[in-house]
């Protein structure tokens, strides 16, 4: 939209009602489409940027603000309610374990869309502070590379990108411990 090409803006426009009208019931998105009340943190996190990148880019969908809003709600319900701050991976099951990683990227998308102050991103950003880190495979003993799940880059990159936007202390501390 803001190029001044008309066959982006059409293309962004298609694209973007697409994935509105993926979004289901509970306001997250699931793999392959499955409508319902279907979550997987994931593809909601990245849904829910695009969304706001396309708005933030001109797209006039109807429905877009709402559906990045609806998103964020839905991301907030996948925060554990017992106050530990972190979130779930999905919502399949009442056994989801919660993770570190998509503790991160809900707390990152919370925080792009103007959501930083909300109890679920601060109590996410407390949450983050202990996430393990070392510069190991894990063939040490005592060490787990594997902490962060099975991508530990994936999460460690989400985990950086929530407290570089958190700044001050949050960052300061996370920037020393990778460096």
């Amino acid at each position: 939209a803001r190029t001044g090409i008309p066959d982006l803006k059409t293309a962004m426009v298609s694209a973007v009602q697409v994935v509105i009208n993926a979004q289901n019931e509970d306001g997250g998105w699931d793999v392959g489409y499955r409508k319902g009340t279907g979550i997987d943190v994931a593809l909601s996190g990245l849904h829910i940027q695009a969304l706001k990148s396309a708005y933030l880019a001109g797209a006039e969908n109807p429905g877009l603000k709402e559906a990045i809003e609806k998103g964020i709600r839905g991301l907030k319900g996948m925060a554990d309610g017992k106050g530990s701050g972190l979130f779930r991976q999905d919502n399949r099951g009442e056994n989801t374990p919660l993770s570190y990683a998509m503790t991160a990227v809900a707390v990152s998308v919370m925080q792009a869309s103007g959501h930083t102050s909300d109890p679920e991103a601060r109590a996410g950003i407390v949450a983050l502070k202990q996430v393990p880190f070392r510069w190991s495979r894990g063939d040490s003993p005592g060490q787990d590379s594997r902490a962060m799940g099975d991508w530990p880059f994936y999460g460690w990159c989400h985990v950086t990108l929530a407290c570089w936007r958190q700044g001050g202390p949050t960052w300061i501390a996370w920037e020393r411990r990778i460096a």
